[in-house]
């Protein structure tokens, strides 16, 4: 097959780009023909050889709200038109997110009103105007006006012939919102690199290797959009804790906060802030408890990184890989909203009983290695293949 797969970002600094890798390499080595239609700044070819690439033009994303949805219009537009100017060269076409409106698979990474939603119903437990400020400003922002735009467009619109969603919250959140046939919506879970993450021989080597010395408890958060991945829950919970501990943060968002509040709770010189980095490994095989108390995550990809690495994973039933946790077997599974001192209770016993991690994070490790890439690239070609011949070919 000749196949075309649509996403700005392709490398490997986000669970997004990196499935975009994954999947182009896996319809690579399959013997497809593979043509990612990418932003060129935001592209390492390197990670996938064997892809011809194509660079579509856009605004270049900043940290301000206006840039971020400039970029994301402008590539939705750039690529739907190249899309369509070469449509009969592919037998496929596969859009990730709200990436172009003219495609044959939509893997949905969320929906609009549905992540507004929860958003309203998930925030902790505070004055009614503040919730209602709170609940009504992503209604504002630029790139939720951008994304609901091109959802509907995609969505009421030019409906793919199917689409698939990373959980069951998506497909859901879909079929609340949006008037389409259950019959075109497929669940395919993201695969997990079990060659990049996998339990360290030796933990404590590995904890050197990222220079953590300390005799504490590792704690890890790693995620983007820090206040929607709870990061200000996780260092809450740090002040509430009565067994040391160290929590390490990986990720790309303003820290500033954060760290304002870790000197608040006096635990400032208990948090390491890492920044971005395209080695999370090495921190999964450094840490003892993986947390990610988030409010919205459609899947959560990095809890399944956690468990494949061995570390026990905290989260929250807005997470959607919250579904491969078994309460207290393989990790733990928060309700949303919860208070901290829960969360707080969960870190110390788990800090206190090494014996318990590890009976743990061994559970969570044997049910991640179920997760594989070659299983989701395989459910993502069958779809192809029945497209594909459902069509003529092209020459």
């Amino acid at each position: 097959m000749r196949v075309a797969l649509v996403y700005a970002h392709f490398n490997f600094t986000g669970s997004l780009p990196r499935q975009q890798v994954q999947l182009a390499r896996y319809l690579v080595g399959a013997g497809h023909e593979v043509h990612a239609y990418s932003f060129a700044a935001t592209r390492e070819p390197e990670l996938a050889p064997g892809v011809h690439y194509h660079d579509v033009p856009a605004s270049r994303a900043s940290s301000s709200r206006l840039g971020y949805a400039l970029h994301a219009a402008t590539f939705a537009r750039n690529a739907t038109r190249m899309i369509s100017d070469n449509r009969a060269a592919y037998d496929v076409v596969h859009g990730r997110g709200m990436s172009t409106w003219d495609q044959d698979i939509l893997h949905l990474t969320g929906v609009v009103s549905g992540e507004l939603r929860r958003d309203w119903s998930s925030r902790d437990s505070g004055g009614l105007v503040r919730r209602l400020k709170e609940a009504l400003l992503p209604v504002a922002t630029p790139i939720v006006s951008v994304r609901r735009f091109i959802e509907r467009r995609i969505l009421e619109d030019h409906v793919p012939l199917e689409i698939h969603t990373s959980s069951r919250l998506i497909r859901d959140d879909l079929l609340a919102a949006y008037d389409v046939d259950p019959a075109r919506i497929r669940v395919v879970p993201p695969g997990v690199d079990l060659e990049e993450f996998h339990p360290p021989t030796d933990r404590l080597a590995a904890r050197r290797e990222v220079g953590l010395t300390e005799p504490e408890t590792v704690i890890l958060f790693c995620g983007h959009s820090f206040k929607l991945k709870g990061l200000d829950r996780a260092v809450l919970a740090l002040g509430k804790m009565r067994e040391p501990a160290r929590l390490v943060v990986v990720g790309g968002d303003d820290p500033q906060p954060y760290l304002r509040l870790a000197m608040q709770l006096g635990v400032e010189d208990r948090v390491n802030v890492i920044g971005p980095r395209t080695d999370t490994w090495r921190f999964f095989q450094a840490a003892d408890i993986f947390i990610l108390p988030t409010r919205v995550d459609m899947w959560g990809m990095t809890v399944a990184e956690a468990m494949a690495t061995g570390v026990p994973p905290i989260t929250t039933t807005s997470a959607g890989a919250a579904r491969l946790i078994s309460n207290g077997e393989n990790g733990f599974v928060l309700p949303e909203p919860f208070e901290v001192d829960l969360l707080a209770g969960i870190l110390d016993r788990l800090a206190a009983d090494p014996e318990l991690r590890h009976r743990i994070g061994r559970a969570a490790q044997k049910r991640a290695c179920t997760l594989t890439w070659e299983q989701h690239g395989h459910e993502v070609e069958a779809a192809m293949r029945q497209i594909a011949e459902s069509r003529p070919r092209h020459a």
